[in-house]
This record gives structure tokens, C-alpha cells and sequence, in this order.
């Protein structure tokens, strides 16, 4: 999918609904952050928008949200006529971390408005931590892949979705588990070489994660996950800094 068919089913499902502005929480929402060419492949497949309406209650979303399923929906006219489908959701759809509405991306322009420039359409694009929470609590292989994929291309970071799961609502904390240990699990590149330890500082009252081949980096966090990935991360810059500027970067020592 492509940044302008983002734009484009953002101003139909306002003009459905009659609204000014709405949500997207999808894998679309991407689009919000990133132009599709700064995208990998995974990130892009899908040919669905889901929109959430904005409204007092859940119930008023999900009646909204049907209309927007009617018109523009999957094997609707509007998608065989522009190649996408948008899909109505409503609060129940998403798993998403405390805050999340105060880091919604905004997207409007000319493309954004109804022919001749008015009324002006806003939509409001998740987050990209944020989407990938969405995205691991669901974890179904094809959100499992996306979020991959985002972290392969360092379009997000893997300590920033660790603390972003801690945030989800307590009645989703065994999903926020099982997505940590699935972050936490994964392979850190040059990164993961290294030799890591983990102490309790309670001067600090955090964890903080040190490595012998770089004695002067060290991350201190909450969880012994979140310090241990922000200093892979900090490693991963220092070592990208070294080899640009042509300088050896120390041999693991295991």
C-alpha cells in the first residue's frame, strides 16, 4: 500500500461517516511515520485500512464503524474500484499501551480534503512503538513478521517496545509476556556478540546492563529486559560510529 492511498481512505471514511477526523490503528498507520519507499516489503503488504471512528462511547464507534464497513469494507465496490478495502473497527480491536492517544500521528493534506480543498480530513495515525504493540499482543505470524521486519530495517526500537508493553492494560499482561519474550529473544546482529552482564543498582533503583568489550557504556532501566536491549542498541550505534570513522571495533571476547 502506498502513502497516498492512506490519504485516500482517510478522507472517504470521514466523508462516510460525516466526521472531521479519524483513527487508524492498522498496519497502514505505518504510512503515518513513513513514506512506503522507506518501508520494507512486510510493512506494506496489506491492501486493508482499519479506521476507528472517534466517538463518546464503544458503541457509538462500533455503529460508525459499520458504516464505514458497508461502504468501503472487503468485496465492497469502492475496493474493486481502488485496489484497498477500509476496514471499521472500534476500542476492542487493538491492544494498546497507556498514552497511546497523545502520540497519534497527524496526516492532512491537499490529499486529505474533498475536492477543492474543503472541508479539510485529518487522520490520526497510530504511533510506530505503539502499532507494534498492537501488533505483538495480537501476535498472529503475519503481525509477528511485520513488527520483524520494522526491527530488521531499524525503523523501531526494541527497548522502546519493551517499555511500551509494560504500559498495556493489566488484563492484557499475559499477551504483553509472551510479546517481551518474543522481543527479547531476538537476535541482535553485531550487537549480540558481545559479552553482557546485569546488577540491581539500588542507588539507581534500576537494572543496569554493562559490557566487558565497551567498559565505558552502560543502560539502566526498570527491567533487566529493557536495560539489556538499550545497551545492545547503544553497542549497535557505537559500532556503526567506529566503522564510519574507519576505527577497529573490539573482537567479542566469547
Amino acid at each position: 500500500m502506498r502513502r497516498d492511498q492512506l490519504e485516500h481512505a482517510i478522507r472517504t471514511a470521514c466523508q462516510i461517516i460525516g466526521t472531521s477526523e479519524i483513527i487508524i490503528v492498522g498496519s497502514q498507520a505505518i504510512l503515518g511515520t513513513f513514506n512506503e519507499d522507506e518501508l520494507p516489503a512486510a510493512a506494506t503488504m496489506s491492501v486493508e485500512v482499519d479506521a476507528l471512528p472517534i466517538a463518546e462511547t464503544n458503541e457509538e464507534i462500533a455503529a460508525l464503524a459499520d458504516q464505514i464497513e458497508g461502504v468501503a469494507g472487503e468485496w465492497s465496490s469502492f475496493e474493486e474500484q481502488h485496489g484497498f478495502s477500509i476496514d471499521g473497527v472500534d476500542l476492542t480491536t487493538a491492544v494498546l499501551p497507556q498514552g497511546w492517544r497523545e502520540r497519534l500521528v497527524k496526516v492532512q493534506n491537499a490529499n486529505t480534503a474533498a475536492p477543492g480543498g474543503q472541508p479539510q480530513f485529518t487522520g490520526w495515525c497510530l504511533d510506530k512503538e505503539d502499532l507494534c504493540v498492537s501488533k505483538l499482543c495480537a501476535y498472529r505470524e503475519k503481525d509477528l513478521n511485520f513488527v520483524a521486519a520494522l526491527l530488521d530495517a531499524r525503523l523501531v526500537a526494541a527497548d522502546v517496545l519493551i517499555d511500551r508493553l509494560r504500559m498495556v492494560p493489566e488484563e492484557h499482561a499475559s499477551e504483553a509476556e509472551r510479546a517481551t519474550n518474543w522481543v527479547a529473544a531476538l537476535p541482535n546482529d553485531d550487537a549480540d556478540r558481545y559479552d553482557y552482564r546485569l546488577e540491581w543498582s539500588a542507588d539507581d533503583a534500576a537494572f543496569v546492563a554493562t559490557c566487558a568489550e565497551f567498559p565505558s557504556l552502560s543502560w539502566a532501566a526498570t527491567s533487566p529486559e529493557s536495560a539489556l536491549l538499550g545497551l545492545k542498541c547503544l553497542v549497535r550505534e557505537v559500532i556503526e560510529d567506529l566503522r564510519r570513522a574507519g576505527e577497529p571495533v573490539p573482537m567479542p571476547r566469547r
